[in-house]
């Protein structure tokens, strides 16, 4: 019975898999070569499908919009502003990243279990106004957490841990307190939509699973207000941690002493330097990691993404090729995002 089940598992498996190929080849030959040329990586069709539950057209529609959005909302620029500190045309961004980090309000701490990069989210810590700015940095954040889950997977493959997450499924996992905050620092209800919308629209199938920390009773009437407008996959992800309940659900998926105190962290962690975590570290590396891996996991995404630049994307891969093969590395692997419905 047992070599049965494994049997009807794999089929059921392999039936999926040649369904989703199907469903991707369509939605591919959909785009034009220009939006295949600005796909964000190459597992974006297969999240679309997923996340729109294999309904191909619609599931073109919206990548159509993604791809659209990205290049209005200046994705590359936002991930690719501290790779040269001597470019002045990214100036204006970087001071508007180091001003909405300055008090540790959003940003990329640690890895489950599992190697997916955690997502740090402060609301009490709200330190600016600036809708716009806030929703960039947001994006900053996002791209940076993927990428981090994308270095942690090569580094697991490097060692010989077969239990990895496959290239263009990365997920991440995100961590919110709620300490500080205030009803006077809650954003108006046009901040807290957009992100849903960013989140939902353009990052789908990025979200591992959402922990709710001391969430204040006003926040339950909030969720009651917002919750219509997500997706019913995402709204399973979400865990309210509170008690000794909260901290079981956390410590299954998360060691307990790679995490901060607020959520019941058994270690010593480094504090916070928003300085640091953006002028030092990587932009595939968390904060407070060992940024000596970091050189060698680049590598690792390199040869793991050579040669998987659609045929018809050859202006890129020409532009690609002109750059010297570290900076290739980086660029694929990180500054494209890797790998941007359900959220």
């Amino acid at each position: 019975a047992s070599a049965l089940i494994k049997t009807n598992d794999a089929a059921h498996r392999e039936a999926k898999s040649a369904e989703e190929a199907k469903g991707c080849k369509l939605i591919r030959a959909a785009l034009a070569p220009d939006e295949r040329a600005h796909l964000a990586d190459d597992g974006m069709v297969l999240r679309h499908y997923r996340a729109e539950k294999g309904i191909v057209d619609s599931a073109i529609t919206k990548i159509k919009s993604t791809i659209r959005w990205r290049r209005e909302f200046g994705v590359a620029d936002i991930v690719t502003c501290f790779d040269d500190m001597n470019d002045d045309s990214h100036q204006l961004l970087r001071d508007t990243f180091r001003e909405e980090a300055k008090t540790g309000k959003l940003y990329v701490r640690g890895h489950d279990r599992e190697g997916r990069a955690i997502q740090y989210m402060a609301p009490g810590r709200e330190n600016t106004r600036d809708e716009t700015n806030q929703m960039k940095f947001l994006v900053y954040t996002l791209e940076r957490a993927v990428a981090c889950t994308a270095a942690a997977q090569a580094r697991r493959r490097r060692v010989g841990i077969r239990d990895t997450i496959n290239v263009g499924e990365e997920k991440i996992c995100i961590i919110i307190n709620f300490d500080q905050w205030t009803l006077r620092k809650s954003p108006p209800m046009s901040t807290t939509l957009y992100t849903l919308e960013i989140l939902q629209k353009h990052y789908c199938e990025r979200l591992h699973r959402a922990y709710v920390f001391n969430p204040p009773k006003f926040f339950v009437y909030f969720w009651n207000l917002i919750h219509r407008f997500v997706d019913p996959v995402t709204k399973d992800k979400i865990q309210f941690c509170t008690g000794d309940e909260g901290l079981k659900k956390i410590e299954r998926d998360i060691d307990l002493r790679n995490v901060e105190d607020f959520v019941g962290g058994t270690g010593s962690v480094l504090q916070f330097d928003s300085e640091k975590y953006l002028l030092q570290y990587p932009h595939s590396s968390t904060f407070g990691e060992d940024i000596s891996q970091w050189r060698q996991s680049v590598k690792e995404c390199m040869y793991m993404y050579a040669g998987k630049i659609d045929d018809e994307g050859g202006e890129e891969k020409k532009e690609e090729e002109d750059k010297p093969a570290e900076r290739r590395g980086f660029r694929r692997c990180n500054s494209h995002s890797l790998f941007t419905g359900t959220f």
